[in-house]
């Protein structure tokens, strides 16, 4: 999923928070490994609730990247959130609710990795 963080709120090990930008499906197909992808318009606004995965790895858009420790996740969402720059995260074990009127919300998952255009 990838957009702008608003209405940050840190509950313990969870953080909530509104996406307003674009959720994709993706899988690779076939022995070519052939990526298709659905992606869910999320310009209302996609509630989510997350937790950061261990390990969790804190990505620039150049591709670099390390393993962040706890409480990393936070940190990059709150700047987020303050900033208001587009952050893409890269999601595993999720359970996802689709609602009436093309209402969709994360209500758990982990994030594994994080692409900031501002992480050096």
């Amino acid at each position: 999923m990838e957009g702008t963080v608003s209405d940050l709120e840190v509950q313990g090990e969870a953080l909530k928070f509104v996406l307003t930008g674009t959720f994709s499906f993706k899988q690779w197909r076939g022995p070519e490994q052939q990526e298709s992808s659905v992606d869910v318009d999320g310009k209302r606004g996609i509630p989510v609730t997350v937790v950061q995965w261990k390990p969790f790895f804190a990505m620039t858009e150049d591709g670099g990247g390390a393993i962040q420790e706890r409480g990393a996740l936070a940190r990059i969402l709150q700047a987020a959130a303050d900033s208001g720059r587009t952050v893409r995260f890269e999601l595993v074990d999720a359970r996802l609710l689709f609602g009436r009127e093309g209402r969709f919300s994360v209500a758990r998952a982990s994030v594994i990795r994080a692409t900031d255009a501002d992480l050096r």
